[in-house]
Parts: structure tokens; C-alpha cells; sequence
């Protein structure tokens, strides 16, 4: 798994996408690439846990390039989500294919997260 984040950080009033906003809806994009199981999950976990840390409270996940989601990877989204949603933070997925989508579907968790088909329209939900 290959992680990439990129902070959609505003100035001015307009975020990196050069669309304006207001101050208050800035938010972090992670791109999660690959397979998220047992042996990479530990990866997103840490960048989640260490960007909460730094005060960051909304999210994009965007998972368009993510291939696979086991139990464990499943259980590190649930577990931040919780953590967001008891700070007011919000995660937004962003592109899920639809083998991943298929596996949040079984396991119940598409009603559980805010699920968007692409990374603009997880934008504008963030927004909203």
C-alpha cells in the first residue's frame, strides 16, 4: 500500500483546488493506494492518528486506486471514523471501485461512512 497526503490547506478563503471557501471547511486528502490488510493498515492508522494529533479534524480518503480492504484496514476506518465524529471531524470516501465498494456493502459499513463517487464531489460534501 502506498499512502499520499496532501493537505487541501485555504488561504484566503480559497483552497488548493483554487475553488473558494471559507476558512473553517479546510480538510486533508489522503490517497490510498494498493491493498489495505493486516500488513499496511498499521501505515494509514499512524498517518490518521498523527494528523489528529497535529489538530486535523475532516478527511478525504480517496480510495479510487485502493484495491482491497481486509477486516483490519475496515476496522481502521471505523475506528477513526468514531474518533472524528465524538471531535465534530468528518471523513468523507472518495472513488471506491467496486470490489472495495462490494466489501464496505457486506460488512455493513457503506451506511456508516459518507461514501462519494469521486474526489470533487467528497469536495463539495466537505464543504457543504
Amino acid at each position: 500500500m502506498e499512502l499520499s497526503v496532501q493537505p487541501a490547506s485555504l488561504v484566503d478563503g480559497v483552497d488548493s483546488s483554487g475553488l473558494s471557501a471559507p476558512l473553517e471547511v479546510a480538510f486533508m486528502i489522503i490517497h490510498v493506494k494498493g491493498e489495505l490488510d493486516s500488513n499496511t493498515s498499521g501505515e494509514l492508522d499512524n498517518t490518521l492518528k498523527q494528523l489528529l494529533g497535529e489538530g486535523s479534524r475532516r478527511f478525504i480518503l480517496e480510495l479510487s486506486e485502493m484495491d482491497y480492504v481486509s477486516s483490519v484496514g475496515l476496522r481502521v476506518f471505523l475506528a477513526h471514523l468514531k474518533k472524528l465524529k465524538s471531535d465534530q471531524g468528518r471523513m468523507v470516501l472518495a472513488g471506491l471501485n467496486a470490489e472495495v465498494q462490494e466489501i464496505f456493502d457486506m460488512a455493513g459499513f457503506s451506511s456508516l461512512f459518507e461514501i462519494t463517487p469521486d474526489l470533487e464531489a467528497a469536495r463539495s460534501v466537505l464543504r457543504s
